[in-house]
């Protein structure tokens, strides 16, 4: 019977050792890890979108610029052939 009830204090001592408050520190450790995460997954998102705000703009004046090149190789091949139109009325 003594050796019974020695094997039922060490179970109940192992179940307080195992259920004890510091074993939850871990979990209140996360909390500031799970902060930290979220503020870099924000700072990805800024940095993502001043990308995307910068590809932009960078296309649209790309883009712009091409067609001011186009504009003015037209115009400037509409300004020769009229000059030449002009010149062979001429003779």
């Amino acid at each position: 019977m003594k050796t019974k009830l020695a094997l039922a204090a060490l179970v109940a001592a192992f179940a307080l050792t195992a259920c004890s408050k510091p074993a939850e520190a871990p979990a209140e450790a996360a909390a500031p890890a799970a902060d930290a995460a979220a503020a870099a997954v924000d700072a990805a998102a800024d940095v993502a979108t001043d990308a995307a705000a910068a590809t932009t703009d960078a296309a649209t004046t790309d883009a712009a610029a091409a067609v001011t090149d186009a504009a003015a190789t037209d115009a400037a091949a509409a300004v020769t052939d009229a000059a030449a139109a002009a010149t062979e009325g001429k003779k």
